[in-house]
Order: structure tokens, then sequence, then C-alpha cells
């Protein structure tokens, strides 16, 4: 099955892990712009392996799946993908007043590969558009996904991948969905999600990116010093302030990145 943006296929169809890697670095080979590949029934080992295996000559990111049982492969992200970065690491430097311990601490991540142990996704992988993670964790404690076009459903099992395969450690996930609606024109939207007390995922907070809100009105997502931080929060920092990442913020960030693609905001 494919379309524009997608293409999905079963496993099935395959004798063993290496013709199915042959196909999939087919495939790359010829990506010329952004694409998302999705394998279905696929045997975790086969899994692991293309995982650990695809040639990293090609720009990717990557999800194994064990609970679903599939492997996704993001190549060539766009420009609209990555303005999640500066969003959030202006907050973190600038709004956010962290004291120069706690910048030292704090690491963000691009694309880094996370492995997850517990429960229904012991055994998966991820590769995240962005997250924040302090000083010797193993996974993060904020972690953001990105889509692009007709790929809700991929956001939410990847929301589901962190929040629940993260055991708790993993606080909370932004989705940011954009979507080429008509013509140049993209709209945004934001979800937040966290878990409830019985430890299951539950969105908590949504905002428009793009149309703009009009007339204009703040949107603001809030968080906690002890959110970010955790057990790794410093002696005689207050858990409870608020920090906020300002929609209006990233709004600026993605308009910049549409026109480097030749596009507008939705209006």
């Amino acid at each position: 099955m494919s379309n524009s943006f997608t293409t999905v296929t079963a496993s099935t169809q395959f004798s063993d892990s290496i013709e199915l890697r042959n196909h999939l670095l087919a495939l790359l080979s010829e990506v010329k712009d952004y694409h998302e590949f999705t394998y279905t029934d696929l045997p975790t080992p086969w899994g692991l392996k293309l995982f650990e295996g695809i040639d990293e000559q090609f720009p990717l990111r990557k999800t194994l799946n064990t609970k679903e049982r599939t492997l996704q492969v993001r190549a060539m992200p766009r420009e609209i993908h990555d303005c999640v970065q500066p969003w959030i690491t202006r907050a973190m430097y600038t709004a956010w007043n962290l004291d120069p311990e706690e910048k030292k601490l704090l690491r963000p991540g691009v694309g880094t590969t996370l492995n997850f142990q517990y429960g229904p996704y012991r055994g998966s992988r991820k590769e995240p558009d962005f997250f924040l993670r302090p000083d010797a964790f193993t996974l993060p404690t904020i972690a953001v996904e990105t889509g692009w076009s007709e790929t809700k459903s991929r956001l939410l099992d990847d929301m589901n991948v962190l929040l629940v395969g993260g055991n708790g450690q993993i606080i909370m996930v932004i989705l940011v969905n954009w979507e080429k609606i008509q013509g140049e024109y993209v709209s945004g939207e934001v979800e937040v999600y966290r878990r409830d007390v019985n430890g299951m995922p539950r969105c908590i907070q949504k905002e428009v990116v793009f149309s703009a809100p009009d007339p204009p009105r703040t949107q603001l997502i809030s968080l906690t010093r002890r959110d970010i931080f955790q057990n790794a929060l410093l002696p005689n920092r207050n858990p409870k302030t608020v920090m906020t990442l300002d929609i209006a913020e990233l709004r600026d960030e993605a308009i910049n990145a549409l026109s480097i693609m030749g596009l507008r905001p939705a209006v």
C-alpha cells in the first residue's frame, strides 16, 4: 500500500531479513524527498537486525515497535520536521531561566536511538525527532515527535512506545503534526500527552498552530522543573517552578521552515 508520503509493505512476502533489507535499501536509493516506509507483521529478530544494520548513508529516523510488530523508517526528514529543535532549545536556554549547572545537566537529543526494556514494548527501538534528557539518564523526560501529512496514526503509535515503553521515565510527549491541505498551504496542530494515574497515555492539551488563532491568544504548554529533571533535580531548586513552551514561537519557526520548502501556513 502506498501514497505520496507513505509505503506500507507486509514482511510476510519476504523469505528472510536479508531479502527484506535489500528491498528497503532499493527503495531508499530511489528516494528524492521525504517518505515513510513501514513494514508490518515483522518478526522481532528481523526487526532488530534491520534497525541496527540499515546503511546509514541515508538520512533516516527509525522506530521498531515490537508490540505492533512494525518497523517504520522515515527517509529525508524536511525542514518542518526539525523546527521543534530550535523552539525547545531556545526556551531551555532563555525562557526557562535555568542556571548554568542545570543547563549543563540537561542534554538535547535529535534522532538518537532509545532502547525500551519494559512491558509490551520491551525490545522496541526509537529515534525521536527531539528530546531532553538529564545527564546519565537512559531515557529522556520530554520527547517530541513530528508528522508530515497522513501520519497521525503513526504519531499515536510513537507516543505509545515512548510513554508506555518508557515505564514512567518519559514524563511528557509532544506530538506536532503538519499537513499539506491545499496547494502550497500547510496546517499544523500540537497535542500533549502524559500518563494518567493508571499509567495510560492521555491527551491533556491540544493547540492549533496554523491557522493562527484570530484574534491572537496565549497558547502555552506548561511543565515543571520536576518534570524535566526528575531525580536529577539539583539541591535548592524549586521542583514546582513552571516552565512554558510558547506555541507562538513554534509558529515563527514553522513559518521560516515552510518558506525554505516553498510552502505557506494555512490562514
